[in-house]
């Protein structure tokens, strides 16, 4: 039953995080793109603050049913309010002209093949690092270092609210000094930090790692989202984030089975977490060698014209 849940909430979430993305690169400019992001992010971050600490709470004084009840009632009013609340952003032209104007997922990539290149390996970089830590460190500090669900939603909990205020702020700083050295930077952060957990023996000391997590996440996660949004052109922000969604929920696919894999061989997470930094190393390295250095100012697709016609994005220093 929990896998079949599972299998249905990441079906579901394949769908709301690229369209929502998507949304965000619509209704902005490069200017103020990854501030933007930045909000976006703010949001999954509030409910990463909330939906921890009162999980771990219900569940440690009323049981494992209750958390989930009220997260289903949560996605309800989700349902509703954006139904209700969220409005199309207007485009100016017809459903005909737009997929007169659609192009085709190859020809996009193959525009900017590098940065694209790039991008897909730190993000899947990213959650790979991310899936380990969720598996293979839980249960070490369930296990080994007899944590409870409560502190386990006290350690999201501190994570969340540095990732909110780290999001907006690495965003402002992404749209005014490029979004690279960011992303490189966030990496290494997010490596050391994966680091420190392998030498945490105590709660203070997975709650200091997470710290610096936080501080990674939040350097890459909504400044990635923008660059994306920077390089596609507004015909095809969808399918791209969905390309891009695919390879991230990829490597979440695989880093669980992984990590699980090699805490049973091992007995602890120490392996796993190793192997997430090397991992995540790798992700800042392909940044660093492949993403373009200034703020990208995209350029529309003029309706007729084909896409050999188009040429490359002004890349400005």
């Amino acid at each position: 039953v929990m896998i079949l849940a599972r299998a249905l909430e990441g079906g579901i979430s394949a769908g709301f995080f690229p369209a929502a993305n998507a949304f965000v690169s619509d209704v902005t400019v490069p200017e103020n793109r990854g501030t933007a992001m930045g909000y976006l992010s703010m949001g999954n971050m509030v409910g990463f603050i909330v939906g921890p600490m009162v999980g771990g709470t219900l569940a440690q004084f009323l049981g494992i049913r209750l958390p989930f009840v009220i997260a289903a009632i949560a996605t309800l009013f989700t349902f509703f309010a954006v139904m209700l609340l969220l409005v199309e952003p207007k485009s100016g032209q017809s459903r005909a002209e737009q997929r007169r104007r659609e192009i085709p997922l190859g020809q996009v990539l193959s525009r900017h093949m590098k940065s694209y290149a790039a991008l897909g390996t730190v993000m899947f970089t990213n959650m790979f690092a991310m899936g380990i830590l969720e598996v293979a460190f839980m249960l070490d500090a369930v296990i080994r270092f007899n944590v409870t669900p409560f502190e386990i939603g006290v350690f999201f909990g501190v994570i969340g609210v540095f990732t909110v205020i780290g999001n907006i702020g690495f965003g402002y700083l992404s749209d005014h000094h490029g979004r690279k050295w960011l992303i490189v930077g966030g990496g290494l952060v997010g490596a050391l930090a994966l680091y420190m957990f392998v030498i945490s023996w105590d709660l203070v000391g997975f709650i200091l790692a997470g710290v610096v997590l936080a501080v990674g996440m939040s350097m890459r996660g909504p400044t990635i989202q923008a660059l994306i949004g920077d390089l596609t052109d507004e015909s095809a922000y969808g399918i791209v984030m969905g390309a891009f969604g695919a390879v991230s929920n990829g490597a979440y696919a695989i880093s669980p089975l992984m990590g699980g894999l090699m805490y049973d061989s091992s007995g602890d997470s120490v392996s796993a977490l190793l192997l997430a930094v090397v991992v995540t190393l790798a992700g800042a390295g392909a940044a660093a060698a492949g993403l373009p250095s200034g703020i990208v100012h995209n350029e529309s697709v003029e309706e007729g014209a084909t896409f050999a016609e188009i040429g490359t994005a002004d890349i400005l220093p």
